[in-house]
């Protein structure tokens, strides 16, 4: 509405106003193995507070993650282990793209999904995608999600929970002082550690 002098506006409807998505604080990502430098089996889960249709596009974006090629997986062998890209609600994707340089993995969306649904999406190993050598921050926020929705945009932004995976790289080294068989001698461990380490933590050498 508008109370100009030269013709005031009534309180109107506004005939088209932007969508924009959001996943509130549900997005959150585990790995099985969770061990630095290793191929990995990825789970993702999430609430969209918009619809879902034909045609949206999810993105996750993985920075720091390997993987020898750019893959691009379906889930025809849904049921196969753990080697395929699997989706529930099912039937919600069917195939998936895993862009390596890009550190950037993308799921398309092939059916309608209401509001309001939790979704979980399991990234199987025939991607091919490793962790990072360093491993991953306990939440890290450069580990995004983002959808390309009609019914609401949802802008790359931060995973709410992800798993941390620790990782001393290739920094350990192990040492006996004296050198020498059949004697008693000192251990001697150094390492250094790619992730915060709290005082209460107990580290072990096997």
């Amino acid at each position: 509405s508008t109370e100009a002098s030269l013709g005031p506006v009534l309180p109107t409807s506004i005939v088209v106003t932007q969508p924009v998505g959001s996943f509130t604080d549900t997005a959150s990502m585990r790995f099985e193995p969770g061990r630095a430098g290793m191929l990995t089996n990825i789970s993702i889960s999430f609430v969209p507070q918009m619809r879902l249709t034909f045609g949206d596009m999810l993105s996750f974006y993985l920075p720091g993650f390997q993987g020898s090629t750019d893959v691009v997986v379906g889930n025809e062998s849904v049921y196969d282990g753990n080697r395929t890209l699997a989706c529930e609600p099912q039937g919600l994707c069917t195939v998936g793209n895993w862009y390596v340089n890009k550190g950037q993995l993308t799921v398309a969306v092939t059916m309608e999904l209401e509001p309001d649904q939790n979704i979980s999406i399991k990234i199987g190993e025939a991607f091919n995608i490793s962790l990072p050598d360093v491993g991953v921050r306990l939440d890290q926020a450069t580990i995004q999600i983002e959808a390309n929705a009609y019914f609401g945009r949802v802008l790359p932004r931060a995973f709410s929970r992800v798993q941390a995976v620790g990782s001393f790289t290739k920094s350990t080294s192990l040492r006996f002082d004296p050198p020498q068989a059949d004697a008693a001698c000192d251990i001697i461990l150094t390492f250094t550690a790619e992730m915060k380490i709290m005082s209460s933590t107990n580290s072990s050498l096997r």
